[in-house]
């Protein structure tokens, strides 16, 4: 799950019962919103762009909790974003 603030880009992975969450800096998370900000189409994206800013050398707040109740309520949020289909696996 990806959040982003004002100036606080978050990615959340829950794997098992555990909950991982990575807090970049504002720098990054700057550079990176400029990538996203007014493309209106797949074609106006710039992949490579991306790739150079989270390629960087940079302090990454990690987090780590273990908790299967909570792991499993996101879990289940996350999926709940997705449409059902007859191929998804998860």
């Amino acid at each position: 799950m990806y959040v982003a603030g004002e100036k606080t880009l978050m990615l959340i992975v829950v794997y098992n019962d555990f909950m991982i969450q990575i807090t970049y800096p504002d720098d990054i998370t700057r550079e990176i919103d400029s990538v996203y900000r007014n493309k209106r189409d797949f074609e106006s994206f710039e992949v490579a762009k991306l790739i150079k800013i989270i390629q960087k050398k940079t302090d990454l707040k990690v987090t780590v909790m273990r908790n299967p109740v909570v792991a499993e309520q996101l879990r289940n949020y996350i999926l709940s974003r997705f449409k059902k289909s007859t191929t998804n696996t998860i």
